[in-house]
């Protein structure tokens, strides 16, 4: 029906020029580790600024590269004035679990985190070490039984 044409319209298609300015200053420093399938955004607090944006519109740029051919987790990570907010998405790898580590949480396929330092790329490096060794642990834990992969459990 009309109603839900517009409603589309109303979710997909209506971005405010400073989100598009976002995603300018934004998507071009995209980096994709294709090993373990990790797709990852920084946005710092000068490119919002720049852009006249805002921390909402900062966060939803984790929806335009979730779901990037070949990737599994997607983070986003935002710089604030004295913190630096995640957010994740995965398709397989359970993201809460994560974060959790980081005192975050959410659910599998969706989680964030707020950590309070102000050294984004500190925090960058500690969450993909956490999330690769989380993933290496996950591989180490599955068995081949007459050809077929399965989950080892204890």
């Amino acid at each position: 029906t009309w109603a839900d044409v517009q409603l589309i319209n109303e979710i997909y298609e209506n971005k405010s020029l400073s989100f598009l300015k976002l995603m300018g200053e934004t998507l071009p420093y995209i980096s994709f580790d294709s090993k373990y399938k990790i797709i990852y955004m920084v946005v710092t607090y000068d490119q919002i600024k720049r852009a006249n944006s805002s921390y909402e519109e900062a966060s939803m740029l984790i929806d335009y590269i979730r779901g990037t051919e070949n990737s599994d987790i997607a983070f986003l990570f935002i710089e604030g004035y004295d913190n630096v907010r995640i957010k994740a998405r995965s398709k397989q790898t359970n993201v809460s679990e994560i974060l959790n580590f980081f005192d975050g949480g959410g659910h599998p396929t969706a989680a964030s985190a707020i950590i309070y330092d102000d050294d984004i790329y500190k925090i960058i490096e500690l969450v993909l070490y956490q999330t690769k060794e989380k993933i290496d642990k996950i591989k180490n834990e599955r068995v081949t039984i007459n050809g077929e992969e399965m989950e080892y459990t204890k």
